[in-house]
């Protein structure tokens, strides 16, 4: 996926319209905290309703679809690391390309299991 690609779902996900590829060139989740962060504030804030709760087969709280969020460093690589909820880690040497990679990855997840 394209970081046009991948900015243009997280548009979707935010409620905007894209109207032209010129448009969407404009977006700039990517690269501005200030773009980025009020998406992450609305997953935060997604409700979860309880019947819903996916665990991936298993009956442990810890795999359960609750929104868990963080970052840290990498002692060994200094990198950045950024995960939303149990889905996969993402590393890198800035905070807000991890971080973008993670919420791309949760919107996808979110998606494809709204379709389910």
């Amino acid at each position: 996926m394209t970081t046009l690609e991948k900015n243009m779902l997280i548009a979707k996900f935010d409620g905007l319209t894209i109207k032209d590829k010129i448009f969407a060139e404009g977006l700039k989740y990517h690269n501005c905290w200030d773009w980025l962060m009020p998406v992450i504030e609305k997953i935060a804030k997604l409700e979860i309703d309880p019947k819903k709760v996916i665990s991936n087969g298993k009956d442990n709280y810890f795999d359960s679809y609750c929104l868990r969020t963080f970052a840290m460093i990498n002692v060994e690589t200094k990198e950045f690391m950024v995960r939303i909820n149990h889905l996969g880690l993402h590393q890198s040497n800035s905070l807000l390309e991890a971080t973008f990679d993670a919420v791309v990855e949760f919107i996808i997840f979110i998606e494809r299991d709204k379709n389910d």
